[in-house]
């Protein structure tokens, strides 16, 4: 295969790479985190296009090399079950955590009118700001900064 060479010049590099990352994704397949979750999906998604690019060069450049399309084939099959089970994490977990308040009364904060001219003064009860320190990770200061 060092005709592929042409179009991936650093085709060790490439497959080495890949190698790492199908073993990581494979490990945490089943126990990615949202942010895991949608690294290995992209990172397997661009790999994948490379991948079907290479095989489809390879193809039509040189059939006698057909005895290592199946094997890019199998790959590339690996891959795309390997994104979509992170893009099912990732999914769900974007499901579960980004929800709309279904009335009004479900709001995150609300706003204080008090009639007079400029920014509306938002009520956060302390619970809220408990959990952006603790579940979300936000350090206090940058809650204050944030919020004003």
């Amino acid at each position: 295969m060092q005709g592929a060479r042409i179009w991936l010049p650093n085709i060790e590099g490439f497959f080495t790479s890949l190698g790492r990352l199908l073993e990581s994704a494979e490990g945490q397949r089943n126990t990615a985190s949202y942010d895991s979750a949608e690294f290995f999906s992209r990172r397997l998604q661009e790999n994948e296009r490379t991948l079907v690019s290479l095989t489809l060069r390879i193809e039509e450049a040189f059939p006698s090399e057909v005895e290592v399309i199946p094997d890019l084939n199998e790959l590339v099959f690996l891959m795309n079950e390997l994104s979509r089970d992170f893009d099912r994490i990732f999914e769900d977990s974007e499901r579960s955590t980004f929800t709309a308040p279904s009335s009004l009364n479900d709001r995150l904060s609300t706003v204080a009118r008090n009639g007079l001219v400029g920014k509306p003064r938002l009520q956060i009860l302390q619970q809220q700001l408990q959990t952006l320190h603790n579940d979300a990770g936000f350090r206090w200061a940058d809650i204050g900064r944030i919020l004003g």
